[in-house]
């Protein structure tokens, strides 16, 4: 879309450009996470395309994902601004492999979901099944703290939301909030 108008005053000309590119910069795009190559099939693991399309996420993207199911190990977005993650109708799967999931083999496995330092953050909709029977299951070798994964964790997130997720049998807590303001939660089934 290209917009042209006429001034015959230079300063009136400035301020709108001005105004135009700070528009256009805060418009973002829709980005949709088969374009990073997710399969979601359900048996697939798309941990490295979820946390690709957050890696290349823009300020104010709106990120989408095509009705499937996706199967993945932890991930991470952060310093995000003004981002909406829409997981729509789809469906997603925590891995069962505690093995190679980050710090498991320490003193606590890192969240499936996390996000952190992050503002006007919006996540929405989404079916997220956590296969609490496997990781319940799990011996702690080692005494950990926690050998079992938080399902989401959000830490210093400024005017964030999240509405409309189901979240099923999290192998430890659902869903933690910790640090930031005005913070929003609604329409959830834990």
């Amino acid at each position: 879309l290209v917009v042209c108008f006429l001034f015959s005053a230079p300063h009136l000309a400035m301020k709108f450009a001005a105004f135009a590119l700070l528009a256009s910069s805060n418009a973002g795009r829709t980005v949709n996470v088969a374009e990073y190559g997710a399969v979601g099939d359900g048996s697939h693991d798309d941990t490295k395309t979820i946390q690709a399309m957050f890696d290349n996420a823009q300020d104010g993207d709106k990120l989408t994902f095509p009705q499937s199911a996706y199967l993945f190990g932890p991930v991470i977005f952060q310093k995000l601004n003004k981002v909406t993650i829409d997981f729509g109708n789809a469906h997603f799967e925590m891995k069962k492999d505690s093995d190679s999931w980050e710090g498991c083999s320490k003193k606590q496995c890192v969240p499936w979901i996390r996000g952190q330092h992050s503002q006007g953050i919006t996540i929405k909709g989404g079916t997220f099944e956590g296969n609490h029977d496997y990781w319940q299951k799990l011996p702690n070798k080692k005494k950990t703290h926690n050998p079992r994964p938080y399902m989401m964790q959000f830490s210093n997130m400024d005017t964030f939301t999240a509405s409309g997720m189901t979240l099923k049998n999290s192998p430890h807590t659902h869903f933690k909030v910790a640090g930031g303001s005005d913070v929003t939660i609604h329409d959830m089934t834990l």
